[in-house]
């Protein structure tokens, strides 16, 4: 409007309004509209336009100073985004390289650990593997000693049994027979004790001869090397673990016809059970039962100790080198348990 008055040479209005723009402007702070007044001013209003020039100047400087200032505060924001930026790709960088390199370590120790436990394992394998082929040597051994000894009792129950048939009795047989030939007088009762004695050594004579044939028929002596290896095998559980142990055993089973091999892991799986039993159920009394069912040789350890959850009870070492030997026998395993009542085991294996 202004222009459009100075225009059409009407000054003082064009004044009049450049001077309310200008005040406008200042109002809304719009310092476009304000450098557009004062430089109309200066040019329209001749006796002040030194003044508005010199403002329009200041302002126009000013401006250029606010702009520079904002423009460097834009510049060293941005600069410091990207240096921001590039520390962070750098961190970020590092974080990626840290991650990967304790993942990479992780999986190194990872099968380091595995390595090393399969290690472990196969020594622990071996290792029970040894003791197996050493107990069962030490089997062997004590197999090997009683039946040394069973060969020399036996060879001694002979000779007793030859000395008594053919030494001693004979020679009783002989006195009484000298005895009885003699022809002896005296009273009455005199001659009847002496009839009486003669009969009382015939009476010693069969005594003598019944005790020679049952040595000789090994009716006093045990019935296998195999019961008295048990049996000794008991003895020393009972001083280690404080619990009394009992051995039932059917009379129809042969143990010299069962083969070695059923009987050396049959033992082993006593000797193992007491050995649970000792380490874990507190029982004061253990059970070794052998029967004969089937064709089958049943043996059925009972203790009255403290018992196991068998589904949520982890099986040791003892157990599962138990499971191990019956089923190389091919046989069965049941175990059933009571809390505070006790533990069965019940192996079967078939015999020829």
């Amino acid at each position: 409007m202004a222009e459009f008055y100075f225009a059409y040479k009407d000054t003082a209005r064009a004044v009049a309004y450049t001077k309310e723009a200008l005040n406008l402007a200042t109002q809304v702070n719009n310092n476009g509209n304000k450098l557009n007044a004062l430089k109309l001013l200066s040019s329209i209003d001749p006796l002040k336009a030194s003044s508005y020039l010199k403002t329009y100047v200041n302002l126009k400087d000013s401006l250029l100073i606010s702009e520079r200032a904002l423009h460097n505060k834009f510049t060293r924001i941005q600069f410091e985004t990207d240096t921001y930026i590039k520390k962070t790709d750098v961190l970020t960088n590092q974080r990626v390289w840290i991650i990967l390199t304790s993942t990479l370590l992780l999986l190194i120790l990872s099968v380091l650990y595995l390595a090393k436990r399969q290690q472990a394992r196969k020594k622990e394998l071996a290792f029970e593997q040894q003791q197996q082929k050493t107990n069962e040597q030490i089997y062997g051994l004590i197999i090997e000693k009683q039946t040394k000894l069973a060969e020399g009792q036996q060879k001694e129950r002979q000779r007793i049994a030859e000395e008594l048939h053919d030494g001693v009795l004979g020679k009783l047989f002989g006195t009484r027979m000298s005895l009885g030939f003699l022809n002896l007088t005296g009273d009455a009762p005199s001659l009847e004790k002496f009839n009486n004695g003669v009969d009382e050594i015939q009476k010693i004579e069969k005594e003598i001869r019944a005790i020679s044939h049952a040595l000789k028929n090994e009716l006093l002596t045990s019935q296998s090397n195999f019961l008295l290896v048990i049996k000794d095998l008991l003895a020393s559980q009972d001083a280690i673990g404080g619990f009394k142990t009992v051995l039932n055993c059917d009379k129809l089973i042969n143990w010299p016809s069962i083969n070695e091999n059923l009987k050396i892991n049959l033992y082993r799986i006593i000797q193992e059970s007491l050995q649970n039993i000792n380490k874990h159920a507190k029982a004061s009394k253990v059970i070794i039962d052998f029967k004969l069912k089937d064709k089958l040789l049943v043996l059925k350890i009972q203790d009255d100790g403290v018992g196991f959850n068998v589904n949520k009870t982890k099986s040791g070492i003892g157990l599962k080198n138990i499971r191990s030997r019956v089923e190389k026998l091919n046989g069965s395993l049941s175990i059933s348990s009571t809390i505070n009542k006790g533990t069965t085991l019940l192996i079967s294996n078939a015999i020829s």
